[in-house]
């Protein structure tokens, strides 16, 4: 950085400090000509002061009115003026403390001798104040100007003198005049002063001046302006950062990229700035070709530029478009880098006008649109649609209610109308909706008008159908398009009460179009099935995760997918995440796991097999590698030793062996494929690209994507002469912002165009190496951003350019979503499965004894401590594991032991475990009350609750149910029961302390009624039979909970806990269409006495009604009593 800039940093940093501080800006001695505006001539009523801008080490000049005052410079009877840049500060008084013109400043570009020729000037108009100019003595409004506040004022003659036209901008916004220039005051034939004066009749209205700059080059010292007029001015501080090629010309900077590379940045140091007071961005750029260049900055404490695409329109940007950069989350702090990259196939012209970075208006509020789209994913032609449009109040002072207006394409919209917005405040989020009739389908551009700011959104209206009647079932029946390639992608399991991140991944606003599902349900995946194989994915390969001796985050696959009436559709693959904190990386945990996936996937039909062998795939060989060789890595020989050890463990079970893959976790080289080799893999993929060549964490989707076919290209020159096969990889999307927040990477700009244009570079690679076999990135790994399921954002547009490019053609069937059914419409989340499904304790007696399937069996999830910020909330006996609560020891007695410390005014900690989302449930435990000689009246103690979920509001828990324990004095407890249909509490229930009391409360939420009742040591509490009715409507079960009260440390002993889902209303309704009738007769009497029934054949496909193993006369008696219910 040269020694000028250091010296402006130096001033800038002093400037900051005076608009943080700075007051009314003291006047000093008259002017002094010695000073920084040497050369300049002096007459009147003029002073120097300290700068506005520059505190007490700039300099700036004070004009008043009265006697008048004038501040000019003669630049020679040879020179000839074409243009001249200010800073001028307009105080508000001006306005506000006087009547009438109240002239402040004159601004004159003459012929030496007082003939004027372009002249500007300040005056109050509609009680703003106005930039006016003068022709012919003609007053002309321009623009209202900020107070308070340093602007930007250029004058810049249109064509040569002789024109006697000239434009002006006003911080970067041009007005002509509609192209025809402003006249001057009098004829010219030359311009060589420039004067400022003011003639004002009012002494006490002035102006500032600072900062002037003749032939339009220069701007306010320290604020990062470029207009590349000199082409050998060594100052401008651009250079290239990365791939980029700089050269000048007159009034430009040039890039290109270096050969060999497909996008290009340049950067510059810059003094330093605040990035809330200098945010608004000005540029004028050229690229031919490219939609958008990419504006990049680094604050003071960044380690990664951030970026975000700024548009074109035919290749160029506008610079009367000034774009305030606060509405972007990670324009913060000091900024001390800019840059600007380009490229998508390495062939783009880049020729740079002017950049620059100016004040925003100081006090005008600015809000950010955090959303703005369709309510619903998907809204076709002539259906009434939602426009939402989510705002973030994120600077200056409240906004009063106001409207907001619309403008669109009206060959896709009727016209919009107006809608009001609430009033806004500080930091405040508003969402307003608006109803628009879509008229046509395809991509149309909305644009929302509010606060003085405009907001952009393209909209992807759907090809239109009619309203489908799915029948019996709430999913229609998929119809699989053809193709000759075998498509596969991951899913992530993250969607269930185990791991459940919709709340917290909800940063983009992405949403399913089925809506943020549950897993475990059937019929959700019975719609993916449908999306994925219509449009050509054939295969879901399983995130699969085991801890502590279990299958963990397995309801999507195992309640979900294996249950699904359609799964034969798909084929289903696993992929071992053999990562922190799970396991899967030593020989007894791979022994242990090879039996659980014979015993459960491996065998069943439409698990995927190339080469006839049941494919799996090791998420890293780095965990692998250390967890067989004990905290150092294993030898490859040791790895192989383990991978054969599997192979044969599935040979003796029946099956051919495995095909075994791993997904690469580095750059290749052939000494790393020939490792992959060594370790006896058979295949390599990839899980998806973050990175695919690019130097920024922020970067355009469209040369993202593209670079994927270098990396394919890699392996397999990496790969020659080794038997080791590849599965390429291709990321649909890519966004982390979700996990990591605003500053996490992100490639921006998808298109479902880009990904097609990708897509075709997957087939010709696959079909040049005659490969059948792909992976599509993720399905649904929303906290990546990495999405090819059908969403909000982008409809089916990603996975029909999948078909479009692999499908053999055909009639392939119109995509659609549960909104386009007919009644019955259901979504996924009303019919539930009622199936029995015990978690296989023991009866015990009246003082049980404890069993270590408590913790360990897989169909039973540990209890989880919820708690706040205050930490040991809950607080465990016994020698507690992180994660799960353990057994505790009372006497010779074993039970689950905590005491809960509640703090009633805040937040009441819990402690819970997820059910799988039922419509009846029974919950048994036993309680051990002990006696509290502190307690001396009545206090509440736990509540023990049965949550749900509504459909209509699936991500929100409701408690459904409430029982709560009271102590009415040391030796005697109560638990009361509350039904909101039968007056609030009901009459207590008295129980004694320091013994065990067995607890059954029962939940329905079905076709006939939703009730629950209560049963206390055999004794019976249920309405007189008519059941109590539900703290809340839900419609289902998803956790069981024990919540603490106002008591602090009161301690319970819970034994024998256990649960069963009940069989109510469907038993008998075998095949699931809502009627039971010779149908379902006929399905029990074809597996009439098989005796081999059990969850890995659906129980016997729904026949074994009582899931005891067997199909006998006991099922049918269970059919009978709903016989054409």
């Amino acid at each position: 950085m040269s020694l000028q800039r250091i010296l402006k940093y130096v001033l800038l940093c002093v400037m900051c400090e005076s608009i943080v501080y700075g007051g009314i800006f003291p006047e000093l001695s008259s002017f002094d000509l010695a000073g920084l505006y040497s050369g300049w001539s002096v007459s009147g009523n003029v002073n120097k002061i300290t700068s506005p801008v520059y505190g007490g080490t700039g300099q700036a000049v004070k004009i008043t009115g009265g006697s008048g005052g004038w501040f000019y410079k003669s630049y020679g009877t040879t020179a000839n003026i074409n243009a001249v840049t200010i800073w001028c500060y307009e105080p508000s008084a001006n306005r506000t403390n006087y009547s009438g013109e109240n002239r402040s400043v004159n601004i004159m570009l003459q012929r030496d001798g007082f003939t004027t020729g372009p002249y500007l000037t300040f005056l109050t108009y509609n009680n703003l104040r106005y930039l006016t100019c003068f022709q012919n003595s003609v007053a002309t409004y321009i623009t209202p100007v900020a107070e308070n506040q340093y602007f930007q004022i250029k004058l810049e003659l249109l064509g040569d003198v002789s024109n006697q036209k000239y434009v002006i901008y006003y911080n970067g916004t041009k007005f002509d005049n509609s192209g025809q220039g402003y006249g001057f005051q009098s004829s010219c034939s030359k311009l060589d002063k420039v004067m400022f004066s003011n003639t004002n009749t009012n002494s006490n209205v002035y102006a500032f001046v600072d900062q002037v700059s003749v032939d339009g080059s220069g701007g306010p010292t320290g604020l990062p302006v470029w207009s590349f007029e000199d082409p050998l001015d060594p100052d401008d501080d651009w250079q290239n950062y990365d791939s980029a090629i700089l050269s000048r010309s007159s009034g430009k900077l040039n890039v290109s990229i270096a050969s060999g590379k497909t996008f290009g940045i340049i950067a510059a140091q810059v003094n330093p700035f605040d990035s809330n007071s200098t945010s608004i961005l000005r540029l004028d750029v050229n690229c031919p070709g490219e939609d958008s260049v990419t504006l990049y900055w680094k604050n003071s404490e960044m380690i990664s530029f951030m970026g975000i695409p700024i548009p074109l329109k035919n290749g160029r940007s506008d610079p009367s478009e000034g774009i305030d950069l606060r509405t972007e989350e990670t324009w913060t702090g000091t900024i001390t880098d800019i840059g600007i990259g380009i490229g998508t196939y390495g062939d783009e012209q880049l020729s740079i006008d002017s950049l620059g970075f100016y004040y925003n208006t100081a006090g005008v509020p600015v809000v950010r649109a955090t959303y703005v789209g369709f309510k619903d994913a998907i809204n076709r032609p002539n259906r009434a649609a939602t426009i939402s449009i989510t705002l973030k109040h994120i600077s200056g002072p409240a906004i009063p209610s106001s409207l907001m207006t619309f403008t669109s394409d009206s060959n896709y919209f009727s016209p919009i109308a107006s809608v009001t917005v609430p009033a806004i405040n500080p930091g405040q989020n508003v969402t307003v909706e608006t109803q628009v009739l879509p008229l046509a389908d395809g991509q149309s551009v909305l644009e929302c008008h509010y606060n003085g700011q405009k907001f952009i959104e393209n909209l992807r209206i759907d090809e239109p159908t009619s309203k489908i009647t799915p029948g019996s079932y709430a999913v229609p029946v998929p119809v699989p398009i053809n193709t000759n390639y075998n498509i596969g992608t991951f899913y992530f399991p993250g969607w269930s009460n185990e791991c459940n991140y919709w709340q917290s991944y909800d940063y983009l606003g992405l949403e399913p179009v089925i809506g943020k599902y549950l897993e475990g349900q059937p019929e959700v995946s019975d719609w993916q099935i449908k999306f994925a194989v219509e449009n050509g994915v054939n295969f879901f390969i399983f995130d699969w995760y085991w801890q502590n001796g279990t299958e963990r985050l397995g309801a999507a696959l195992r309640d979900g997918f294996m249950r699904a009436r359609y799964k034969n559709m798909m084929k289903f693959c696993l992929l071992l995440c053999n990562h922190e904190p799970f396991a899967g990386s030593t020989d007894a945990e791979l022994t242990q796991i090879t039996d659980f996936w014979i015993n459960n996937y491996l065998k069943q039909s439409n698990y995927l097999r190339i080469d006839e062998k049941p494919c799996i795939i090791f998420w890293s060989l780095y965990s692998l590698r250390m967890g067989l060789g004990n905290g150092t890595p294993a030898s490859a020989s040791t790895v192989a030793a383990t991978l054969n050890s599997m192979r044969q463990r599935c040979i003796d079970a029946g099956l051919p062996g495995l095909y075994i893959g791993l997904c690469m976790q580095s750059e290749n080289s052939s000494s790393v494929m020939s490792l992959y080799k060594e370790c006896g893999f058979d295949f390599v993929t990839e899980y998806a690209f973050a990175n695919t060549g690019q130097v920024t964490d922020h970067s355009p989707y469209h040369e993202f994507v593209l670079k994927h076919r270098e990396k394919w290209d890699n392996v397999e020159q990496t790969r020659v002469g080794l038997d080791l096969d590849y599965m390429p990889t291709l990321t649909p999307t890519y966004d982390r912002r979700p996990w990591k927040g605003p500053m996490g990477l992100r490639r921006f700009e998808h298109s479902s165009v880009y990904w097609g244009e990708a897509l075709s570079l997957l087939k010709t690679h696959m079909d040049t190496y005659g490969q059948t076999f792909c992976i599509l990135g993720n399905w649904n790994e929303y906290g990546e951003g990495c999405v090819l399921e059908p969403t909000n954002k982008v409809g089916f547009g990603d996975l029909e350019a999948v078909r479009q490019t692999f499908a053999t053609p055909g009639n392939w069937p119109v995509n659609i979503v549960p909104s386009d059914l007919e009644w019955p419409y259901l979504q996924p989340f009303v019919k539930k499965d009622v199936s029995i499904l015990n978690y296989g304790f023991e009866t015990d007696v009246a003082v049980p004894a404890f069993t270590s399937a408590y913790d360990n069996d897989p169909c039973s999830p540990p209890w989880t401590v919820q708690e706040s910020t205050i930490i040991n909330q809950v607080q465990v006996f016994g020698n507690e594991t992180a994660g799960v609560l353990p057994q505790w020891i009372y006497g010779d007695m074993h039970a689950l032991s905590f005491k809960i410390i509640s703090d009633p005014m805040s937040f009441r900690p819990s402690v819970y475990t997820s059910l799988m989302n039922k419509t009846a449930v029974r919950w048994n435990f036993r309680i051990y009350v002990p006696s509290n000689v502190a307690i001396q009246s009545e206090t509440r103690s736990f509540d023990f609750s049965i949550k749900g979920i509504k459909t209509s509001d699936h991500a929100t828990e409701d408690r459904a149910t409430l029982a709560t324990l009271f102590y009415t004095s040391s030796n005697t407890a109560q638990i009361k029961i509350y039904s909101p249909l039968h007056s609030g509490w009901q009459t207590p229930i008295e129980i004694s302390t320091d013994q065990y009391h067995l607890v059954e409360i029962e939940a329905r939420t079905l076709p006939d009624g939703d009730a629950w009742f209560i049963r206390i040591d055999g004794q019976v509490y249920d309405n007189d039979g008519d059941g109590w009715s539900l703290f809340n409507a839900v419609d289902y079960f998803t956790k069981a909970e024990i919540r603490g009260g106002e008591i602090a440390g009161v301690q319970i002993f819970m034994d024998n806990f256990s649960t069963s889902w009940i069989p109510q209303y469907w038993f008998g309704d075998i095949n699931k269409d809502n009627f039971t009738n010779f149908e379902d007769l006929g399905l029990l009497a074809a597996n009439w006495l098989i005796s081999s029934c059990s969850s890995d054949n659906q129980w016997c496909d729904g026949a074994d009604c009582d899931q005891n193993g067997k199909i006998d006369f006991a099922d049918l008696a269970m059919l009978a009593p709903n016989w054409l219910n």
